[in-house]
């Protein structure tokens, strides 16, 4: 009987959970609406019409320091890609811009949204360890994923090459 109660409670909390669609390689993202600043970023805008590389980082994350300059770099003024950066943090606007000053002054600017409940990192895989960045080709399916900072900006150069070579 006691089993039965227990089986009973874990194929209730089984059903109940919502199944999450996992980000895989090949596949639309799924897209996502929100502010950045006082501008709407809507990914569907930009799935099938342009590379997108979207870039999900914390205030407290040291290598993201390190990863948010050689993509800004890439992409600033770049038109045949679009860089939208993810902050994942529970923090207030001020301690973001701070973060994004302490790179570059220029930076305090850049746009990004703001993601501070997690609901898109979820939808995106939620990984443990940031930067995590997605790299989504024309076609609107993701071309690659990395999580972590490669101190070898030759190899994230080759995934934007990559992705702009991409059909």
């Amino acid at each position: 009987m006691r089993n039965f109660k227990y089986m009973t409670i874990a194929l209730i909390l089984l059903f109940s959970m919502k199944l999450k669609s996992e980000v895989k390689i090949g596949q639309k993202p799924p897209p996502f609406r929100l502010f950045a600043g006082e501008k709407i970023i809507d990914l569907t805008n930009y799935l099938g019409a342009i590379p997108i590389v979207i870039s999900f980082f914390s205030t407290t994350c040291r290598p993201c320091k390190r990863e948010i300059p050689f993509l800004h770099k890439k992409s600033h003024n770049n038109t045949k890609f679009k860089l939208i950066l993810v902050v994942t943090d529970t923090g207030n606007e001020g301690k973001i811009k701070k973060f994004l000053k302490s790179i570059h002054k220029k930076f305090e600017n850049i746009p990004y949204i703001y993601d501070p409940y997690g609901k898109i990192l979820k939808d995106y895989n939620d990984p443990k360890k940031l930067p995590y960045t997605i790299y989504i080709g024309k076609s609107g399916k993701v071309v690659s994923i990395q999580t972590g900072y490669s101190y070898k900006k030759k190899y994230l150069l080759k995934k934007i090459i990559k992705l702009l070579q991409e059909k």
